[in-house]
């Protein structure tokens, strides 16, 4: 029988997740199309959920969803990662 302490299992999937953030990142900051598509699939259900949650009209909420991700883009080359 095969026993895994996870823990440890959990904490390097974790560095390995936050490792790959970080990569994708810095690939965004340089304005990579792929890099920032990804940004965009990660954040786009979460920023979506809480505009749908608290705005009723459609149209102000395409607009909000909108305005996140274009302020997003315009904050990047201001984002500094600390701990890598």
């Amino acid at each position: 029988m095969l026993c895994y302490n996870v823990g440890v299992i959990f904490t390097f999937g974790l560095i390995a997740m936050v490792s790959v953030f970080i990569a994708v990142l810095d690939r965004a900051k340089l304005r990579d199309r792929e890099a920032l598509n990804d940004l965009c699939r990660f954040y786009l259900p979460v920023v979506s959920r809480y505009i749908y949650k608290n705005v009723s009209d459609p149209i102000a909420r395409e607009d909000l969803i909108s305005d996140v991700f274009l302020k997003m883009l315009e904050g990047l080359p201001a984002v500094i990662v600390t701990g890598k």
